[in-house]
């Protein structure tokens, strides 16, 4: 998820560095390509998984967060000089730093490449107490059951009402 939510700003960044001929053209595309298909697994994880009967009882969009943290740095990123050894480590560390925070945070739901793809993000809560993240195009109702089916610990994708 984190080499999704963060392919389009690389691929920009590779843009604007090294021009726009048919090489760096390619390269772009492939790395979006990588993420596409990272979260297209996700997908293809769901549909041989049965699914699972839980009972939601609340649903929570996930819109603010820990995205303004990293502004800053993610701004900053086009000004460097990839040319210097200084430049390349600062790089690597707002790489590494944007990890720990997206690793450790909600950022998961500030994904570009699932936004496309016309899904929601949501954080469910299940009648047990238990949380999950869910992948859909419409958000349940709370307070119902539904069939769910897990592609990761924690991460759902779509829900059919029971």
């Amino acid at each position: 998820m984190f080499i999704s939510s963060y392919s389009p700003l690389w691929t920009i960044l590779y843009w604007r560095r090294y021009g726009l001929d048919t090489v760096t053209f390619l390269v772009g595309l492939s790395i979006l390509a990588t993420a596409t298909i990272s979260v297209g697994i996700l997908y293809a994880v769901s549909k041989i998984r049965n699914a699972q009967r839980l009972r939601i009882v609340a649903v929570t969009d996930r819109s603010h967060g820990a995205m303004s943290y990293l502004i800053p740095y993610l701004t900053s990123i086009p000004f460097f000089d990839f040319t210097d050894i200084v430049a390349i480590a600062t790089v690597i560390t707002i790489l590494v730093i944007t990890f720990a925070v997206y690793a450790t945070s909600n950022l998961l739901y500030y994904n570009p490449i699932i936004s496309i793809s016309g899904l929601h993000i949501l954080e469910v809560t299940f009648d047990d107490g238990g949380h999950g993240t869910l992948l859909g195009r419409h958000s349940p109702r709370p307070n119902a059951e539904y069939e769910l089916k897990q592609v990761s610990k924690g991460i759902y994708w779509g829900w059919q009402a029971i």
